[in-house]
């Protein structure tokens, strides 16, 4: 009998030790199960942040082109991923290409013209 009782200690303590096993596994779940909402939420934020980025980009973009006198959709970036006209070719108003004034030298000694370009006069 003492046999049995032993047995049957031991099943009782295996028993005990696998409830207190599960008991952490639970534990753990809840704890993972927490961490993954908390995830979730920082990636439903991420996505909204990221939304009203692209936004402000499209807005950004609309009102510069209308600044250099651009048709709203010219140069612009839609929500799609679509552009328009490239932005490249609508010049900004600061941008002006420097002025090149052309003058004839004539050479007495050769007797040659030649073509000079002052790109300093802007």
């Amino acid at each position: 009998m003492a046999a049995q009782e032993e047995e049957e200690q031991t099943k009782f303590e295996e028993l005990k030790h696998l409830r207190e096993k599960i008991k952490q596994f639970e534990w753990e779940l809840k704890d993972m199960k927490e961490q993954n909402a908390l995830q979730q939420e920082k990636v439903v934020k991420l996505e909204l942040y990221q939304k009203e980025q692209k936004l402000n980009i499209v807005h950004l973009q609309k009102y510069s082109t209308k600044e250099m006198g651009a048709s709203p959709i010219e140069g612009t970036i839609d929500a799609r991923g679509q552009s328009g006209t490239p932005f490249e070719k609508a010049s900004p108003p600061f941008f002006r290409p420097p002025e090149v004034q052309t003058a004839k030298v004539v050479s007495t000694e050769l007797g040659s013209s030649v073509d000079v370009h002052d790109e300093a006069a802007i």
